[in-house]
């Protein structure tokens, strides 16, 4: 009911009103609650995130690992690009984790749906960076081979 009276605001209000009701939940609720209605919350997070404050990029990489478990490869697929949009370079350093995940993530989940093309574009930029490891860089070096194998 939340999620519909957001809907019929004003666009700018509504967007507003979304990313207030998606934080409430998300910090106000319990964690078995927020897995729950992950889904929901972080659409309406990233629908009323008109600023692409950085800081949800971790929402969108939660709901993208729970997405790829559900096998639900588009959404995950989604959930990553958002969450890649939100990345600053400084979460290369800060937030290396959340960055190399949603980059494999994305690129996994395009592989799977086929879109080799959209796989690569994750993988050669995480690929190009000099400041990760051997060991950080092998699920997309792994990734990689079986994409060009296939």
């Amino acid at each position: 009911k939340l999620q519909e009276a957001a809907l019929s605001l004003s666009e700018t209000r509504r967007d507003t009103f979304q990313l207030d009701i998606g934080k409430t939940l998300y910090y106000g609720l319990t964690k078995e609650q927020v897995e729950e209605d992950l889904f929901t919350i972080v659409d309406l997070i990233n629908n009323g995130n008109i600023l692409k404050r950085p800081e949800f990029a971790s929402v969108n990489l939660r709901a993208a690992e729970k997405a790829r478990g559900i096998s639900a490869f588009q959404a995950a697929s989604e959930y990553a690009s958002e969450g890649i949009s939100l990345l600053q370079e400084s979460d290369w350093v800060e937030n290396k984790s959340t960055a190399l995940s949603l980059y494999t993530i994305g690129a996994e989940s395009e592989l799977v749906l086929g879109d080799v093309d959209a796989a690569e574009r994750h993988r050669d930029v995480v690929l190009a960076r000099s400041d990760l490891s051997a060991l950080e860089l092998l699920p997309l070096q792994i990734g990689k081979a079986k994409a060009l194998g296939d």
